[in-house]
């Protein structure tokens, strides 16, 4: 295509992509919708099954992780009798390497399942993941979850991009569908270990 059949798409969806850059990139707003996760998932945890034993923690059991990464939540499958470690990620661009990595290392020293709950993450991530003997629950749609002081730039972002969003206050089917591939954990068998 000529830049002259696109220039006006292009000029309509730059200050689009500003926004929802600048939203994924600054690191106060990325904590926050990390948060805004966490809170959300929480009570869909008991609605699947489980039982959250704990939050922001690197202690389980008379062990205490000695760097300063906190899992986001312990929770246990009473049907499964398995404890899990789960991280949350809520953003944009795929999880770094590292935040996997460390998933795995707190979760073996820990003696518990790694478990990564997350809006998208790269298949080798997640097959490196299930070979350590975890998990890994993607969001319903890939949606990115927003806040609902962001429903203008969500509404924008969804009409405008192939981005899926989603604001809290519209958050029924994304939360059944969520709950129901969380309880699908519980049927599943861990990965020995190699």
């Amino acid at each position: 295509m000529r830049y002259a059949d696109v220039v006006d798409v292009i000029e309509e969806k730059l200050p689009i992509i500003a926004a929802y850059t600048e939203l994924n990139e600054n690191p106060n707003q990325r904590q926050r919708l990390g948060h805004l996760a966490e809170d959300f998932i929480m009570p869909l945890f008991e609605k699947a099954g489980y039982i959250v034993v704990a939050k922001d923690t690197r202690f389980f059991r008379g062990r205490l992780w000695p760097r300063r990464t906190d899992l986001d939540f312990i929770v246990y499958g009473e049907e499964e009798n398995r404890w899990y470690g789960v991280q949350i990620k809520n953003s944009l661009d795929y999880p770094e390497w590292d935040d996997i990595a460390e998933l795995i290392d707190i979760c073996n020293f820990l003696k518990i399942v790694p478990w990564l709950i997350a809006r998208i993450c790269p298949k080798d991530y997640a097959w490196e993941l299930i070979q350590c003997g975890g998990f890994v629950t993607l969001f319903w749609e890939r949606r990115w979850l927003l806040t609902k002081e962001n429903k203008e730039i969500a509404e924008k972002i969804a009409r405008k991009t192939a981005i899926k969003v989603t604001t809290m206050d519209k958050l029924d089917e994304f939360a059944k569908n969520l709950t129901k591939d969380l309880g699908k954990i519980h049927k599943l068998e861990v990965r020995q270990k190699s």
